[in-house]
């Protein structure tokens, strides 16, 4: 039996066509809604990829640089941005932290003393994105320091 909003005319729309049409119209949206939720994760999975290799990488040139003798150099080029946002690495004397514009990751590295070129002893230092960095192993009294100085922009 079906059920039309008025039954004597014909090509009206049926009542139960329009709610199969309404579930329809929701269902869509809730499937929209979950495929624009999983690409906006995508994005920040693939970002965080990219800031967890910098990360990376930088962990093993300043934990290299620590562990080797006294006069072992390293020089660092960090990326301009990530996904099109510029960002800066704060180093600590047993971790890393990179901040960008969404979010903050951290990385730990061996315990280091750190030094800035000026010869003064740091409890951190940061380092911006798009800039080369010279890291040395140098020796000051009975202590090893990771110098950091910054060669260009």
């Amino acid at each position: 039996m079906k059920f039309r909003l008025f039954s004597d005319n014909i090509g009206v729309i049926s009542i139960d066509f329009l709610f199969s049409y309404a579930v329809l119209i929701i269902i869509i949206v809730v499937l929209l809604s979950f495929v624009y939720s999983n690409l906006g994760n995508i994005n920040s999975e693939e970002q965080n990829l990219e800031e967890r290799l910098i990360l990376d990488s930088l962990s093993d040139s300043i934990n290299s640089v620590s562990l080797n003798k006294v006069g072992y150099s390293r020089k660092i080029s960090l990326k301009g941005d990530v996904q099109g946002y510029p960002y800066t690495v704060q180093v600590y004397n047993n971790h890393l932290i990179l901040y960008d514009k969404f979010n903050s990751l951290e990385s730990i590295i061996i315990p280091v003393n750190i030094k800035t070129f000026t010869g003064t002893t740091a409890y951190s230092f940061r380092l911006d994105s798009g800039s080369t960095y010279l890291l040395t192993n140098v020796e000051e009294g009975n202590s090893t320091y990771v110098r950091f100085r910054k060669l260009k922009s």
